[in-house]
């Protein structure tokens, strides 16, 4: 999470929300927890599985996330969409991960079931 991230996130606090924020990890995951008061951060430099596994447990018993506002696109998106309810909005607002594929953007978003 940077600057739009951490908006968003303490936005959706304020609101009720459980949120979990996707960073490099380190010391700006625990300035999200402890500054922003985010209730989870998960690394994405661990790895595709290591990352949605993370996100899984981060749900907290949930059926799924019902909102997730996505900065990023690529492989943290590609981990978060099997992972949302049925209903869940995604609010799409960059997909810089992928400014410089050869891809069509933004793929078709499908739950896996």
């Amino acid at each position: 999470a940077r600057a739009v991230g951490h908006m968003v996130g303490q936005l959706a606090k304020r609101r009720g929300a459980r949120v979990v924020g996707v960073c490099g990890g380190g010391a700006k995951g625990e300035a999200l927890v402890r500054r922003c008061g985010f209730d989870a951060v998960v690394s994405r430099h661990e790895g595709r599985e290591a990352m949605a596994a993370a996100l899984a447990d981060a749900l907290g018993g949930a059926d799924g996330y019902t909102h997730y506002f996505d900065n990023t696109g690529g492989e943290v998106t590609d981990a978060v969409v099997p992972l949302m309810a049925r209903g869940g909005r995604i609010i799409l607002c960059g997909a810089i991960a992928t400014y410089d594929d050869d891809v069509e953007y933004p793929p078709p978003l499908r739950r896996g079931d």
